[in-house]
């Protein structure tokens, strides 16, 4: 490429669906063309945060002395949670909030359970 950011191509093009497409479709073209554009959006989200995640992944396994070979972090977790390998910890709490979060800013940063979790998270007014 020359220079220009992957993300800014999906947002050029997402503005394209949403400017110059959009206003000419009705009924299933036009919310197809919404979905198109929703999805551009969340990927670009993940080019720009899947950096956290897989640093938070990457301190959760060297906390855990984690291996991964069988899957991802979240499937050897799942895994160690299940046959009482792991314990639920305050790291583990603390990674778990974290990767919520930062996925939830990739699915959807407008949704209401975010907001909700950044004030009781980060505040550490947390309610088990």
């Amino acid at each position: 490429m020359n220079g220009t950011r992957a993300t800014e191509l999906l947002e050029a093009t997402r503005n394209f669906l949403l400017e110059s497409i959009l206003p000419d479709q009705e009924g299933f073209l036009a919310y197809s063309t919404r979905v198109a554009a929703n999805n551009l959006a969340i990927v670009s989200r993940e080019l720009e945060l899947r950096g956290g995640i897989e640093k938070l992944d990457e301190g959760i396994n060297r906390t855990l002395s984690l291996q991964n070979k069988e899957g991802s972090t979240s499937t050897t977790l799942a895994r160690g949670l299940r046959d009482g390998i792991i314990q639920v910890d305050d790291d583990l709490i603390k990674y778990l909030r974290q990767r919520t979060m930062l996925c939830m800013e990739i699915d959807n940063p407008r949704y209401s359970g975010l907001l909700l979790a950044r004030d009781r998270w980060e505040t550490g007014d947390a309610q088990e």
